[in-house]
C-alpha cells in the first residue's frame, strides 16, 4: 500500500513529460530516414501548437472533471437515497417506475429523447481538452443504404476517444459519415443503476447484449419489438443505423499501459456473428492514445488486491483499476485522443445462423485489417510506442 501512495503522490506532481501541454513535442521523420522511433528526430511544435490553451481547453477540463465526478457521485448519490429516512420511498418509487415502465427501453432500441446533448458545446471543449480528431480513412462517406457495426480498440479505462468521437457531433460525426445515426453499447450493468442509468440513457447508449444489438441494428426483423416499440426506436427504416461496441471489455481495460495497444480479440468473436446475422458491415477502429490518458497500478494476480479486482470484474463486469492522471483521477492527462476508421469489410445480405468456419473467415479478414489500419498510422498518431500492437488473446 505505501508504494501504491508513493507512486500517486510522483505521477501527480511530477507528469510525464509526453502529457505536458507547455512542453510538447512530436517526432517527424524524412523520406530517407528510418521510421523507427529509435531512429525518429523530435523537433519542437510551432508556437501556436505548444499554447494550445484557450476557452474551449478550460470549458473541456471542466466538463471531464463534472464528468468523473458523476461516476462517484452517482455512487454516493445511491447510497444517500437508499439510507436516508427522507429520501428512502421516493428513490424506491423511482426504481418501481423505471422497472414498469422504462425497464425495456436500453435492450430494445433505446431512445431518442436525448438526442439533442449530441451538438452540445460543452462536447468542442471536451474535445478540444484532447485535441481529439475523428478521421475517415476512405475517400467518400460510407453508403447510407447499408448499416454498419463499428468496432473499437482499445478499450481504456473509460472508452473517451469513442464516446467523444462518436457519442457525439463535437470532432465533425455527422459530416464524415452523412446519414448515419450511430449508437454506442455498453453493459447491463449499467442500466440497473438508478441515476446512474438516466445518464447513459442521454448518451443514447444500450445494451451490449446480442439481442439488444440486434434490436437496434435490424428493429423491422426483431421478434421483440411490437409496432409501437419500432417507431419509438427510429421507425421500420432498417438501413443507415450504425453501432459502436468496445470488444475488448474490462479484462482488456486491466492490461493498460502508457505508449502500448494491446488486445482481447482472438476470442471474441461474438461481433462477428452479429454483423453476419444482422447484414451489418465491419468497420475496424483504433483510437490512438486511449490508454495514455491515464496511468494505473497492477498489483500483482497472487495479491490481495489483485484477487478482489478479479472478483469484482467477475461479479460485475466491470474493472475496478488503480487509476491516477492529474491531480490524481480528477482530470486525464492530456494526451490527443485520435479515432482513425477503416474500411468496412461488406457483409451485403444477413445470414441466419451462420456456420463456426464463416465466422472465423470473417475474424481473420477483420484482425488483417485492423493490423493494416494500425500499421498504415502507427508512424503519424503511435510514434511513442514502446511496442508495436499486440493480439494476446
Amino acid at each position: 500500500m505505501s508504494h501504491l501512495i508513493q507512486l500517486v503522490y510522483k505521477r501527480t506532481w511530477t507528469i510525464p513529460e509526453f502529457v505536458r501541454h507547455t512542453k510538447k513535442s512530436v517526432i517527424t521523420t524524412s523520406q530517407n530516414e528510418s521510421t523507427s522511433p529509435k531512429t525518429a528526430k523530435k523537433v519542437k511544435r510551432r508556437p501556436k501548437e505548444v499554447n494550445n490553451v484557450d476557452i474551449d481547453y478550460y470549458i473541456g477540463a471542466f466538463t471531464i472533471f463534472i464528468f468523473n465526478l458523476t461516476i462517484l457521485g452517482s455512487i454516493i448519490l445511491q447510497v444517500i437515497c437508499f439510507t436516508s429516512t427522507y429520501l428512502l420511498v421516493p428513490t424506491i418509487l423511482y426504481c418501481i417506475a423505471f422497472w414498469l415502465l422504462d425497464r425495456a427501453t436500453p435492450f430494445t432500441g433505446g431512445t431518442f429523447r436525448g438526442a439533442w446533448h449530441r451538438n452540445l458545446r460543452i462536447w468542442k471543449g471536451f474535445a478540444s481538452y484532447f485535441n481529439a480528431r475523428l478521421i475517415r480513412t476512405t475517400p467518400k462517406p460510407f453508403p447510407q443504404d447499408r448499416n454498419y457495426l463499428f468496432v473499437g480498440h482499445p478499450h481504456g479505462f473509460f472508452c473517451t476517444g469513442p464516446f467523444i468521437n462518436f457519442a457525439t457531433n463535437a470532432t465533425g460525426f455527422k459530416d464524415l459519415f452523412p446519414g448515419l445515426f450511430i449508437r454506442l453499447s455498453t453493459l447491463n450493468f449499467n442500466f440497473y443503476c438508478p441515476f446512474w442509468r438516466e445518464l447513459n440513457m442521454i448518451y443514447g447508449t444500450i445494451s451490449v447484449d446480442f439481442k439488444s444489438c440486434m434490436n437496434w441494428l435490424v428493429p423491422s426483423r426483431s421478434p421483440h419489438l411490437n409496432d409501437q416499440k419500432v417507431k419509438y426506436a427510429g421507425g421500420v427504416q432498417d438501413k443507415g443505423r450504425a453501432l459502436m461496441i468496445i470488444v475488448g471489455g474490462a479484462q482488456e481495460s486491466t492490461l493498460l499501459e502508457p505508449h502500448t495497444i494491446d488486445l482481447i480479440l482472438n476470442k471474441r468473436k461474438g461481433f462477428v456473428r452479429l454483423a453476419l446475422e444482422s447484414g451489418s458491415s465491419l468497420v475496424p477502429v483504433i483510437t490512438f492514445g486511449e490508454n495514455d490518458i491515464y496511468h494505473q497500478y497492477h498489483a500483482g494476480d497472487g495479491s490481495m488486491t489483485g484477487r478482489m479486482q478479479e472478483l469484482f470484474r467477475k461479479v460485475t463486469g466491470i474493472a475496478l483499476p488503480f487509476m491516477q492522471g492529474r491531480f490524481l483521477w480528477i482530470l486525464p492527462y492530456r494526451v490527443p485522443l485520435v479515432s482513425v476508421v477503416g474500411e468496412p469489410i461488406y457483409i451485403d445480405d444477413p445470414i441466419e445462423k451462420p456456420s463456426r468456419d464463416l465466422i472465423n473467415d470473417y475474424h481473420a479478414k477483420y484482425v488483417s485489417a485492423l493490423q493494416k489500419l494500425y500499421d498504415d498510422h502507427k508512424d503519424q498518431f503511435h510514434t511513442e510506442r514502446s511496442r508495436e500492437l499486440r493480439i494476446i488473446a
